[in-house]
């Protein structure tokens, strides 16, 4: 995370303004006027809301982005990942019982 405390930003419909706080998933930013303080999502609302005046911090919000995107994608894998794996070891106990049921119903035949 990049520390945006005092950096200049501008909003389309906000206008100019200045981050006065920063959380981790939070960013404050009071605007002039009538629009005062106002919350934004930290990192996504850089990506459609919120432009960084100073080149540099524009550059290094750009890799945050870039980083957020890709464990953003990494968790969209692994969860496709356990789904799978859940759904072959459900796969797996079924073909277990049948085998069990199978055994049982052969077994008793025999007797």
């Amino acid at each position: 995370m990049i520390n945006l405390m005092h950096e200049h930003v501008h909003h389309s419909q906000f206008g100019d303004g200045t981050v006065t706080n920063q959380t981790e998933n939070v960013v404050e930013v009071e605007f002039g006027g009538e629009y005062g303080v106002r919350k934004f999502i930290y990192p996504s609302a850089f990506e459609k809301f919120l432009t960084l005046d100073d080149p540099k911090s524009h550059g290094e919000m750009d890799n945050e982005l870039q980083r957020a995107e890709a464990a953003k994608q990494a968790e969209k894998q692994r969860r496709i990942d356990d789904m799978h794996q859940r759904a072959e070891e459900e796969r797996q106990a079924a073909l277990e019982k049948k085998r069990t049921a199978a055994k049982k119903r052969s077994t008793a035949k025999k007797a």
